[in-house]
């Protein structure tokens, strides 16, 4: 029996799937300021904050960071607002997930500005080929 795992990873309606966890494409369902725009995650620091996840199969869970504010294009006083059922996982993942990620002003210069909301979304696969 051949067992084959596919971690699904997605940032809300941002979807990315394969083997390999991928970083999506765009921050789809975040709540950030009027103005401000949220720039992808780098793929492989992405990687690493979720794999812990996916690998302990903290499945078909979701979390969410909130920053307090941003300040030259990066979150600031983060905290795990919500995503419990794996309290001290989630916590660690939101501690790596939050830096990853960068805001942009109009003009593309880096941004300032009060709290944004990052949604999580991890979702697990098992399939199995016999």
């Amino acid at each position: 029996m051949f067992l084959q795992v596919l971690a699904l990873l997605a940032l809300v309606a941002g979807q990315a799937q394969g083997p390999g966890l991928q970083a999506p494409s765009r921050g789809d369902g975040a709540q950030i300021p009027a103005g401000m725009t949220m720039l992808p995650p780098d793929e492989r620091g992405w990687q690493r904050c979720m794999r812990p996840l996916a690998a302990d199969g903290t499945a078909n869970s979701s979390l969410t960071v909130r920053c307090a504010r941003v300040v030259n294009g990066e979150p600031k006083d983060c905290v795990l607002a919500t995503g419990q059922d794996a309290p001290v996982r989630h916590r660690a993942a939101a501690r790596c997930l939050a830096p990853l990620h960068r805001f942009v002003d109009a003009q593309g210069q880096p941004a300032n500005g009060g709290e944004v909301v990052i949604p999580v979304r991890l979702s697990f696969t098992l399939t199995i080929y016999h």
